[in-house]
């Protein structure tokens, strides 16, 4: 038997494991439970950093791995676990809870293991979300300019209508003459669609007068964020072909949009095939109905825009104008009568009424007598009209020329202004501007102006303008004195090469894609500018250069290789020169015989190793242009010779610095003292900002210690240059090299400095003009700041909009310092730790501080107390206090109220606060016009005297308070006073009136969102959503006469609230209960979720009314057994959704609850 000893010894073993692992549950409890604590508080720091990562990511618009929401939102479930866990109160008796307690305590343990190293596989990455996917966040912009007409809106509502999933019409266009507003209606459909969620991806792309199959492939794959290195039609269409085919198996819905259609798409060239693939639909716009025939439409699915009918068109016009003409009857009547001229056409309407807005009367006569006289009786003759009454009102001849010169560039072309300026120069268009600053603020001029004539639009690119189509043919078609042409396709080749034609064309601006060869016979020697484009290996004919020897401006951009000669000798006007993402791995000597050469860009250009000792020749060169020009050398002598250089851009291609020699920098220093624009990098090279003069810089990119790009915030537009500083060093090196001399010029500042207190310790004469141009303010890891500004300086801040203040240890408050504004002085209250004060108080003070404020984001300040530092106040009330403010600070006596006209900070409209936890609450009361408000770890919300003053707020986000009871704090009952000139007996209503959308998550001490009471009651009548998640102590959400003043409210979202058992709690018995039913009429979506005690939506007999709710979900609320006990109408709701699935109601909603209820017991709704 002794060889069984062994086997029942293992086996007994084996047994005890288990025993011996759930004895260890209970016998070590308390080390359990302790090391679980450590771990959440670890994983909860993390947490942070990842929604950080997570904040930034999403707000530079780049691309966030799906598995961050799903590791945040395990990290949730972890906390709320841990809430559950039994540990207070438990004795070494209690078998039961200590071994629970440490079984869940294990258990968590391991969960934070396994995330921990999720987290480590997490990627984050710079890629940019497309343009084309709809984010599933996205917010409605709503835009109150819009007039709508009921003409437009039945087409409207009908083109919508076909776009639905559950259409199943895959194509629709939209037509009618041009001006007619078919961009429009289209551009109105793209944002329903988006803000719906209707589809997952929209692709939009504008197609023209010629269709390029290249470039529509290239602006899908653009918005597809797809990357087409395929050079054939053919195969960039399979490549697009396959990525939508990708998108179809994966269930995703896209619409792809054609706007401006004038000839029939192949469909098949740009990866679509008819029919669609599911998910998919089509909608294009164009002028010509058989164009969308041909595309495969049914007439039934062609919305005709027409011109709108006179009462419409007098509505639009005298919109325009403006409501003062009504008051004037002969005004009225001309009015009229240039509306009925115009035929309804919307784009001649707004044009005119654009140009005669706030003209005087005979101006208005004159437009009327222009109109009747030329008898127009088609409309495009109309439109012609229209424009050139507009041009021949421009007020001087420089803005008729760069009018001209923009008729140019191609339909819906973003045209660059800046372009405008080189082309111009170079063509001489301006009248007594003697350099290229002169030039540019001449340009910025015309531009404006011909905004204003409606000739030019503003473009969503900054620093560009569009030009509509119908301007663009009427200068092309109109103007004999300057003859150009656009040529976008090669198949137009032919009437340019008339005999005619060969004599007689200025300027042509030529596409040249899918060109092989140039035209041996392209021949005009009055050709003053020839812009080509888009090409990789094209011949040219020897004598090229020969045949144009009035050229005064060229332009390459996009080529492979461009013509290049080995001498300009028949080139001797050319005052121009741009070559634009180019590749010249050649000898640049040549261009040193360009003797009257005055600006040269050779932006992007790649294979450039040298800038030869012969572009010193070029004495008359106004402008050098080598941004992002990659390892480039300069040879010694160049910027010695340059002596006329203005202007200077040498930013290096992804901090690839410029290799300077020593000759560069000593003959850097000198030209600096004469520049008037520099864009530089001082990092990795041997030029250094102290040798370098910065007196006269007008216009300036510059960095010292960094790229220009260093910061995540720090976005460099194309084609604007906004003068902008980004400096990563010591303050004694910025000091040191007078970099503080282009403060008060400085639009963009990014800062991380050490050794400074405040910003005005690296200016050398700090002052309230020091930053007075300052739009944007970026200050990170400044680890000695104590206080941002000195008040001196702050007030001087009158044009900053984004002030972002970002992991400074050591900062208490934005405005501090010893500055004084005026000759008295008020010594400032006695400190007091448990309420440390926001600021100083001055005399005299009248001036707001940061009037034009708009985002305010802080971020990790850990000692942050408020706007000002501890120790003194600011003046708590204005000169010219109002008495609705003196009223209520009769109502706090003994405590500290801050008046409602507070001079700081007045019109902030965007407050994020992530992770100070040292703030005072008082600091809200300053933000009189916020609009967007997202407060976290604080210990108040937002206390009564502050509804006075948030008369602009729209959102409201609280989350992660522990403390607070209610969100918004009314006057407590009892204190009403009328003899202290507080509010009468009656009840006094306070109206939030622009609040739209208010998140209220995880405050587990909430108790109300506002308590009501006797003396105040609370309006919010824009209100539209409201979602509140995880607050445990909630019992309820309104009463009966709150809810019943929530007039616009559209969503109701509630869930994971514990000791929730009513969302309308029954009125009190001494308040009057309104007999009359409680009507949401506006509420479409009600979601209850997670709601163990909720018993109903409102048990007392209020009678409800939701006429517009069509969506209903009911999950895991297993205490319910109906919606509510009076009355309850319902009747768009035709489906609920529950724990066991979607089921159709067929009787009353609280008879069908009651009913499923009963029959499925065990599995809740």
């Amino acid at each position: 038997m002794e060889f069984v000893a062994p086997i029942i010894e293992a086996v007994v073993g084996s047994l005890m494991v288990p025993i011996k692992k759930h004895l260890g549950f209970f016998v070590s409890f308390t080390k359990l439970v302790e090391e679980m604590r450590g771990r959440v508080q670890r994983l909860n720091v993390t947490e942070k950093e990842v929604q950080m990562k997570k904040d930034i990511a999403d707000a530079n618009n780049q691309v966030v791995s799906e598995h961050v929401d799903r590791w945040l939102d395990d990290v949730k479930e972890i906390n709320k676990k841990v809430e559950g866990i039994p540990t207070d109160g438990i004795g070494c008796c209690n078998v039961a809870k200590r071994y629970k307690a440490g079984k869940m305590s294990s258990d968590i343990v391991k969960k934070i293991d396994d995330l921990e190293a999720w987290k480590s596989k997490i990627e984050w990455t710079k890629e940019q979300i497309p343009l084309g996917m709809v984010p599933s966040t996205a917010a409605p912009v709503h835009d109150g300019t819009q007039i709508s007409f009921k003409s437009r809106d039945l087409v409207f509502n009908a083109a919508l209508k076909s776009l639905q999933p559950d259409s199943e019409i895959q194509m629709i266009a939209l037509s009618g003459m041009g001006g007619v507003g078919k961009t429009t209606m289209m551009e109105q459909l793209k944002k329903a669609v988006e803000e719906s969620k209707m589809f997952d991806w929209v692709v939009k792309v504008v197609v023209g007068e010629k269709p390029d199959p290249i470039t529509i492939q290239q602006a899908i794959a653009e918005y597809m964020g797809q990357v087409l290195t395929e050079r054939t039609k053919d195969a960039r269409a399979d490549r697009l072909r396959n990525r939508f085919a990708g998108m179809a198996r994966n269930g995703k819905k896209v619409l792809v949009i054609m706007d401006d259609l004038w000839k029939e798409v192949d469909l098949k060239d740009v990866g679509l095939m008819s029919p669609l693939p599911n998910g998919f639909k089509l909608l294009i716009t164009s002028r010509f109905e058989y164009v969308c025939t041909k595309m495969g439409i049914n007439s039934e699915s062609i919305f005709t825009l027409g011109v709108l009918k006179y009462p419409e068109a007098k509505t639009l016009f005298f919109g325009i104008v403006g409501p003062s003409v009504g008051n004037d009857y002969e005004l009225q009547k001309i009015g009229e009568g240039i509306v009925e001229k115009c035929g309804g056409l919307p784009i001649a309407i707004k044009t005119i009424a654009d140009s005669l807005r706030d003209d005087i009367k005979d101006a208005w006569k004159d437009a009327l007598s222009n109109l009747q006289h030329g008898n127009l009786q088609d409309l495009y003759d109309i439109v012609d009209k229209v424009f050139e009454m507009s041009y021949n009102n421009l007020k001087n001849d420089d803005a008729k020329a760069i009018f001209l010169l923009s008729g140019i560039f191609p339909d819906d072309h973003d045209i660059p202004i800046e372009e405008l300026m080189i082309y111009g120069w170079g063509l001489k268009l301006f009248k007594e501007v003697y350099n290229i600053r002169e030039a540019r603020r001449r340009t910025n001029t015309c531009v404006n102006n011909l905004i204003r004539a409606n000739l030019l639009t503003k473009s969503d690119r900054e620093g560009c303008v569009k030009m509509h189509d119908l301007v663009r043919s009427f200068i092309l078609s109109n103007f004999s004195n300057v003859k150009q042409a656009s040529v976008v396709n090669h198949d137009d080749m032919a009437r340019l090469l008339t005999k005619d034609a060969n004599e007689s064309y200025d300027r042509i601006l030529l596409k040249c894609a899918d060109m092989s060869e140039f035209p041996a016979d392209f021949n005009y020697p009055n050709l003053s500018l020839l812009i080509l484009t888009d090409w990789y290996k094209l011949k040219f004919p020897a004598d090229f250069y020969e045949r144009m020897k009035k050229l005064e401006v060229l332009s390459y951009e996009h080529k492979l290789t461009p013509l290049l000669p080995t001498t300009f000798e028949h080139s001797s006007q050319l005052r121009t020169l741009c070559l634009r993402s180019c590749w010249l791995k050649v000898d640049l000597s040549f261009l040193g015989s360009l003797s009257n050469l005055e600006t040269l860009s050779l932006v992007d250009c790649s294979g450039i190793k040298k800038l030869p000792s012969t572009i010193g020749n070029l004495r008359k060169l106004k402008l050098l242009d080598l941004t992002n020009c990659d390892n480039l050398r300069i040879d010694d002598g160049v910027f010695q010779n340059l002596v006329r250089l203005e202007e200077l851009y040498i930013r290096a291609y992804m901090g690839r610095a410029i290799k300077f020699t020593d000759a560069n920098c000593a003959e850097l220093e000198i030209l600096s003292q004469h520049l008037f624009a520099l864009e530089m990098e001082f990092y990795k090279s041997k030029a250094q900002p102290k040798n370098v003069s910065f007196k006269k810089l007008e216009r300036f990119r510059i960095s010292i210690g960094c790229t220009l790009e260093h910061n995540a915030f720090c976005k460099l537009e194309r084609y604007i240059v906004k003068n902008t500083l980004c400096l990563l060093a010591d303050s004694h090196k910025l000091l040191e090299c007078k970099i503080s001399e282009l403060f008060e010029k400085t639009e963009e500042l990014y800062l991380e400095v050490n050794n400074m207190n405040h910003l005005g310790v690296v200016s050398m004469h700090p002052s309230q003009h020091s930053f007075c141009n300052l739009r944007l303010l970026v200050v990170e890891k400044c680890p000695d700041m104590k206080y941002l500004f000195t008040l001196q300086v702050a007030i001087g801040l009158k044009k900053l909009e984004r002030l972002l203040v970002d992991s400074c240890s050591l900062l208490e408050g934005l405005v501090g310092g010893n500055s004084v504004v005026s000759d008295k002085r008020v010594e400032a209250e006695s400190e007091r730790d448990s309420q440390p004060p926001l600021g100083f108080q001055f005399h005299n003070l009248k001036e707001i501080i940061f009037p034009n404020l708009d985002v305010l984001e802080l971020t990790y300040l850990p000692c942050l107390k408020g706007i000002g530092r501890r120790g003194n106040m600011w003046s708590m009330s204005h000169n010219t206090s109002s008495s609705t403010a003196t009223s209520v600070n009769n109502q706090f006596q003994g405590t500290q109220v801050i008046s409602a006209t507070w001079p700081l900070c007045q019109y902030p409209r965007r407050l994020t606060l992530r992770w100070c936890h040292a703030w005072s609450s008082s600091i809200i009361v300053c933000y009189v016009v916020l609009k967007d408000l997202k407060h976290r770890d604080d210990t108040q919300i937002i206390p009564s005297i502050v509804l006075l003053q948030l008369t602009k707020l729209e959102d409201i986000h609280v989350r992660e308070n522990e403390l607070a009871e209610e969100v918004f704090e009314v006057i407590p009952e009892g204190t009403n006073n009328n003899n202290n000139g507080g509010f009468s007996e009656s009840q006094t209503v306070f109206n939030i009136p622009n609040l739209t959308d208010m998140l209220i998550y995880e405050m587990n001490n909430l108790r109300y969102l506002w308590k009501r009471n006797r003396w105040m009651v609370l309006e919010f009548p824009k209100l539209t959503t409201l979602k509140i998640d995880t607050c445990r102590r909630l019992e309820h959400v309104f009463t009966s006469s709150m809810v019943g003043r929530l007039v616009q409210l559209q969503e109701l979202d509630i869930s994971h609230c514990q000791n929730l058992e009513l969302i309308v709690k029954e009125e009190e018995r001494d308040v009057r209960v309104n007999d009359q039913m409680i009507s949401l009429p506006h509420l479409k979506v009600l979601k209850l979720y997670n709601l163990p005690s909720l018993k109903g939506f409102c048990l007392g007999k209020e009678a409800f009314s939701w006429p517009s709710l069509d969506t209903l979900k009911i999950r895991s609320c297993p205490a319910i057994t109906v919606l509510t006990k009076g009355q309850l109408d319902t009747p768009a709701l035709k489906v609920i959704d529950t724990s066991f699935g979607k089921r159709d109601i067929r009787e009353d909603l609280n008879s069908f609850i009651k009913t499923k209820q009963e029959e499925v017991p065990t599995c809740c709704l």
